[in-house]
Order: C-alpha cells, then structure tokens, then sequence
C-alpha cells in the first residue's frame, strides 16, 4: 500500500498495490471504521476534486458506497483462500463488506467459521465441564483460528474437571 495523504491526523488513504482489490483505495481509520472507500484512484481524486470546490476536509469526503469497480467474485476467491489464516484476520475483517452476499457458499462457510470462533472465545472465558466434548472438537477444528481458543477452552474445561 502506498500512503496518499498527510492530513496529520493518523487516518490515510492508501493505494490498494497487491490482492483482489488491487488499484482501490483504502481508508485507515484508527477508531476502527477502516475498510475500500473507492472502488479507484480516478473515483477517489474526483472526490478529492469536489471537496476541494466545496470546502470540505479530507476527513469528511463522503466514500463510494457502491465501489461498483470491484470484481467481488475475486474478493470472494481471495477471502476463500485465507479463511482461517491466523495472520490474515485483518485483512479479512476489510474484505468481509466486499462480498457478494449472494454467494451462499461462502457466506455460508463464513458464519459457520466465525460462529465457531466467537464460540471457542466464550467458552474459553465461561468454561462448563458438560461442555467438554464441544471444546474438543473445536480444540481439533481446521482454522487456527478457532483451535487456538478451542484449545484454551478445553484446558479451561479440564481445570474446572479436575478441580471437582
């Protein structure tokens, strides 16, 4: 990504140089808003060119709901390929409002994924010893990013066990 502006304000646009949204700009926002503001360079320097005439700040150009430039089916492709890579999950919680939606397969993989993710989280931190078969299987599960908790939940489920 390449930085495009300096507001001093710790919010950049950057230009998207790599991956499924490639040539997109991308707003950073440090208060968790980030996510594609502009499907393209041209559509964001047209934005740009309005606030200017208008008097607006970088900070307040509306962004391109539609970001109608997108291929959604490669950010589709994309996101299929690092569902469950620990050290993608940012970059999959950008990609996630890009999806078409009417791809079922995958938004179907996508709740099945998270699902069991936020699970393994809450058990971790709520523990029941009934519950141990599940923490097994979630301790097994294919994404690390759910066998990490799962894991921590089974131990958590073993510690309540073993204390009884």
């Amino acid at each position: 990504m390449i930085a495009l502006d300096d507001a001093d304000n710790s919010n950049p646009y950057c230009y998207v140089t790599k991956g499924p949204v490639r040539g997109a700009i991308l707003y950073l926002c440090h208060d968790g808003e980030s996510g594609v503001a502009f499907a393209s360079l041209h559509d964001f320097l047209a934005a740009i060119d309005s606030a200017i005439a208008n008097g607006t700040w970088l900070d307040d150009i509306p962004h391109d709901d539609t970001l109608a430039g997108l291929d959604r089916k490669a950010v589709g492709d994309h996101v299929r390929g690092i569902l469950g890579d620990e050290e993608r999950v940012e970059e999959l919680c950008v990609l996630l409002p890009l999806l078409d939606t009417t791809d079922v397969a995958l938004m179907t993989a996508l709740s099945d994924f998270f699902v069991r993710e936020a699970l393994a989280v809450m058990l971790v931190s709520h523990p029941n010893s009934n519950l141990q078969a599940i923490c097994e299987q979630l301790a097994c599960d294919r994404h690390p990013q759910v066998a990490g908790p799962g894991m921590r939940a089974l131990a958590a489920v073993n510690r309540i066990r073993a204390d009884s």
